[in-house]
């Protein structure tokens, strides 16, 4: 889960949202 959590939260910062980064 962490690493997949990392790749999500640098997807959201990229992607200027935080719906990712929730997830």
């Amino acid at each position: 889960m962490g690493l997949l959590s990392t790749i999500t939260s640098a997807a959201g910062t990229l992607l200027g949202g935080d719906t990712l980064k929730d997830v």
